[in-house]
């Protein structure tokens, strides 16, 4: 009788699991992102493409002063991208120094690079637009502080 009873009882979860893989089949995919992201260490020849061409575009969104080596540190570097257009995919080794100008990009997609150093975290961003516009710097950000700090969560020793 317990034999039986496990049988049906197993039979009724197995039951319950199809109609749940239906459901899920029955479900579709609306939105896809995909990101890459480098760490460029400061020094680096790719540090020194990225700096040359933040300098380049400094038009009033920011201060080419905070472009500084002495104000920079190691940089991030991510692409993403929203839609259905495919950016190059680069490799571990080469990331991108400027805006991707290979693959096809979708309206919405990326490129951001962020830093922080002594205090000072900034970052900036470049969107596509698609059309004649192309890759347009959307947003700048600049945050004096400790944020960055390595020793910020730190206890002083013997404290703990």
């Amino acid at each position: 009788m317990n034999r039986f009873a496990l049988i049906v009882g197993g039979a009724v979860a197995l039951a319950g699991l199809s109609s749940q893989v239906v459901d899920a089949q029955s479900s579709k995919l609306i939105s896809k992102a995909v990101h890459q992201g480098w760490l460029i260490q400061k020094g680096s020849p790719d540090f020194d493409n990225v700096r040359a061409f933040l300098l380049s575009q400094s038009n009033g969104y920011y201060n080419a002063s905070d472009l500084s080596i002495d104000r920079l540190g190691d940089l991030t570097v991510q692409v993403s991208t929203h839609g259905t257009g495919v950016i190059s995919n680069y490799d571990e080794n080469d990331p991108p120094d400027t805006p991707p100008d290979g693959g096809n990009p979708s309206i919405g997609d990326t490129w951001s690079v962020s830093t922080c150093s002594n205090g000072l975290s900034q970052s900036w961003t470049w969107t596509y637009e698609g059309g004649t516009r192309g890759w347009v710097e959307t947003a700048y950000s600049k945050q004096q502080g400790s944020s960055c700090n390595p020793n910020k969560n730190r206890l002083p020793p013997g404290s703990n």
